[in-house]
């Protein structure tokens, strides 16, 4: 087994490597509050397949977690190729989707019952998206030893080895921020190699990239749902029809029917998966990184957007801008536009109108509230107008209808 380990990681990276390439992005800072099971299971099978590359992902089974009542997994999805992705389980502080061959699968659920995994072969899984782990250590660990905090891993294949081949691993490091493999468990009966092929702030993109396009290109184009997977995203048309629907979400319906869906990435570079006519570009977020929402955006408020993104002194949008932001977001500050370390802010579906309010003059709120009007990042460059809910909120009037005039309850010391 000595012999054949080094041949394993080897074949493990090769194919990592030709299904992807390796892109920097921004820093992801761990949300503030551990991942829910509570999500719709059109979320949950593209989380899950988000974990492997698309040969395997496109005709994997997507099965979830146990619940407390039923202790059972549950197929959300029926696959053909013997694969068993998974989205990221419940009680970490990121999600940390995995997609396993049979012999992982095996492995996997020997012990989450507690028993000794009986495997005679290696067992694969990937986990391109990365993941929190709570003990390096302590592969049944549900959380982090005591004065030690979750550790972030970036995207990565698992190993998982018969027990009577755990001695090759012996000389490996337990490093998980080294790029290097290392070992979880090494003292376990059952320990787990892990195969870096990203570091911890970097993500996985697979593309084509003899068929990218920008948004200008696509401009012209009529939007359809049968040119979804265009700007050489090899990924399955199920991911990228959820990322659309989830970015069309953002923003109303009228603005949104013939706007461009476009992923971003940390350097404001966009990919488009969907061409619109309208100058609007919708995009789809990522709801691990903080900052990161869902949006539609004209090309004032796309300038604006860019601008912070890159930190610069000010906007340079020359009339105001729109975003819509109606799927809610989170964020790190709403008085300063460029904080990337304080916790999150849970914020509800709003738009905004970005243009230099001044909050004094306009006799406007400045603290985040959820409802309402404020002024966000008062008294700097990229103070705008932050307006809650959305525009349509509410019934029209039509001609004949009568006024019914609503009430609040106020506490008895209040008047």
């Amino acid at each position: 087994m000595n012999c054949r380990v080094p041949r394993i990681v080897a074949v493990s990276l090769l194919i990592a490597g030709a299904n992807s390439a390796i892109a920097q992005v921004a820093s992801r800072p761990p949300p503030p509050s551990l991942t829910s099971s509570d999500r719709p299971d059109a979320w949950k099978i593209e989380n899950a397949l988000s974990a492997g590359p698309k040969f395997i992902a496109d005709h994997a089974t997507v099965m979830d977690w146990p619940s407390a009542q039923d202790k059972e997994m549950r197929v959300l999805r029926e696959g053909s190729n013997g694969w068993t992705c998974m989205p990221g389980p419940p009680g970490t502080p990121r999600y940390s989707p995995m997609c396993n061959d049979q012999t992982m699968m095996k492995w996997m659920t020997a012990v989450m019952a507690g028993k000794k995994p009986d495997i005679d072969r290696v067992g694969v899984s990937y986990m391109l998206q990365g993941e929190a782990g709570s003990d390096v250590q302590d592969i049944n660990a549900k959380t982090p030893p005591p004065g030690k905090d979750w550790y972030y891993a970036g995207p990565h294949v698992m190993l998982a080895l018969p027990a009577g081949d755990k001695d090759a691993l012996k000389d490996v490091d337990q490093d998980t921020s080294s790029g290097l493999p290392y070992v979880r468990g090494p003292n376990s009966p059952y320990p787990l190699l892990v195969i870096p092929v990203a570091r911890a702030d970097e993500e996985i993109t697979v593309r084509k990239t003899a068929q990218r396009r920008s948004v200008e290109d696509a401009s012209n184009d009529k939007p359809t749902e049968d040119n979804a997977i265009n700007a050489g995203h090899n990924m399955s048309d199920e991911i990228a029809k959820a990322k659309i629907r989830r970015a069309l979400l953002s923003g109303p319906e009228s603005v949104t029917r013939e706007a461009t869906v476009a992923e971003m990435d940390a350097q404001g570079k966009m990919t488009v998966l969907r061409p619109g006519t309208n100058q609007w570009v919708c995009i789809p977020g990522n709801e691990n990184i903080i900052g990161q929402a869902d949006m539609c955006a004209d090309p004032m408020g796309m300038r604006w957007m860019m601008d912070v993104m890159a930190k610069r002194p000010k906007p340079s949008n020359t009339e105001p801008g729109l975003i819509y932001m109606l799927n809610g977001a989170t964020q790190h500050s709403y008085t300063d536009p460029f904080d990337r370390t304080s916790a999150a802010i849970p914020i509800g579906p709003h738009w905004m109108i970005l243009w230099p309010f001044d909050a004094k003059a306009a006799g406007l709120p400045t603290v985040m509230r959820d409802a309402g009007t404020l002024v966000m990042f008062a008294g700097t460059p990229y103070a705008h107008l932050h307006v809650s809910g959305s525009p349509w909120d509410g019934h029209e009037y039509h001609t004949g209808d009568r006024g019914v005039w609503t009430m609040t309850y106020a506490r008895p010391h209040q008047k």
